[in-house]
């Protein structure tokens, strides 16, 4: 558990400004939700899901970005936590394209 949330502050580092190591950062959540799903930890899956989503968002993938949110705020919605629902749908709903948008 301890490695998985360590995964995910490196990822979040990673991805700032100043560093924008996305590459890296991107395999770092990567491994924290694989850490966490493993583990049976639905409420950190959600939150590095988020993390991956913003990671993904910051490299220009804005449909993949949204996805993320998504599953991540179904996770969040099954758990009752209604803020951390709305939040990852309202992203996820502004990241889709427009219906009818080039892809």
């Amino acid at each position: 558990w301890a490695r998985s949330v360590a995964h995910r502050a490196l990822a979040r580092l990673l991805s700032r400004p100043s560093s924008r190591d996305l590459s890296a950062a991107d395999r770092a959540i990567r491994s924290a939700v694989a850490a966490q799903s493993s583990l049976g930890l639905p409420f950190e899956v959600a939150r590095s899901l988020v993390v991956h989503a913003k990671i993904l968002r910051a490299r220009g993938n804005a449909r993949r970005s949204s996805e993320i949110f998504a599953e991540a705020g179904e996770i969040f919605e099954k758990m009752g936590l209604t803020a951390d629902f709305d939040r990852a749908r309202t992203m996820s709903e502004a990241l889709r394209p427009p219906a009818g948008a080039a892809e």
